[in-house]
C-alpha cells in the first residue's frame, strides 16, 4: 500500500475531458491495439513463420518499424503487385492517422483539448471534440479491418468473403480481388 493513500475526498478538479471524450479516446486505444496485432500478424504470415517465433523477431517492434519492415518484407517476398499496392496504401492511411493517435493517446488533455508534453517542445495544443476522435477510431477500425484482409491465409480470406456475403468489401475488404 503507498505511504500517502488517496482522501476518500479527493476529486478530479476538472483536468479529464468530457465522458463522451474519454469514451473516443478508449475507442482509439482499443482499436490501437487490434491494429499492432495484426501487423505483427502479416510480418509473421510473409516470413511464413509460427506465432512463437514470430513474437522473438518483432515482440518489442515499434509500430513504425513494422510498418516499414512490412513493405521491404512484402517486396523481398514478392507478393504480388496488387496485394504489395493495397498493403502499402493501408500503411500509408496508418502512418496519416498515427500522429492524430499519438496526439489522442499520449499528450496531456485537459477539458479543452490535448497539449503536447513538456519534452516534445514546439507542438501546439489541439482541440480534440468527441466527434474528432471517434471519426478517428472509426477510421482506425476501417485500417484494422484492411489489415486483417492481410493477415489472413488466402484460404481464410475466401472463407470470411463467403461468410459476409455482399457484406465482403466492408468488413474483409481485398480490393486485389476485384477485377
Amino acid at each position: 500500500m503507498t505511504k500517502c493513500p488517496r482522501p476518500k475526498a479527493f476529486k478530479d478538479q476538472m483536468f479529464m475531458p468530457s465522458d463522451a471524450v474519454l469514451r473516443a479516446v478508449g475507442r482509439v486505444a482499443a482499436v490501437s491495439a487490434g491494429i499492432e496485432d495484426e501487423l505483427h500478424a502479416i510480418y509473421w504470415k510473409l516470413l511464413s513463420v509460427t506465432d512463437a517465433v514470430g513474437v522473438v523477431i518483432t515482440g518489442d517492434m515499434r509500430v513504425s518499424r513494422l510498418c516499414e519492415d512490412l513493405l521491404k518484407l512484402a517486396k523481398a517476398t514478392k507478393v504480388p503487385p496488387r496485394i504489395y499496392d493495397d498493403l502499402a496504401d493501408v500503411i500509408a492511411d496508418l502512418k496519416s492517422k498515427n500522429q492524430k493517435r499519438n496526439e489522442v493517446i499520449h499528450w496531456i488533455w485537459d477539458k479543452g483539448g490535448v497539449a503536447p508534453p513538456a519534452y516534445k517542445a514546439g507542438r501546439q495544443n489541439v482541440k480534440y471534440t468527441a466527434k474528432i476522435v471517434n471519426e478517428l477510431a472509426d477510421d482506425l477500425i476501417w485500417i484494422e479491418a484492411r489489415l486483417t484482409s492481410h493477415a489472413l491465409t488466402d484460404k481464410g480470406l475466401q472463407d470470411a468473403r463467403a461468410k459476409l456475403g455482399s457484406n465482403a468489401d466492408l468488413y474483409a475488404p481485398a480490393p486485389w480481388l476485384v477485377s
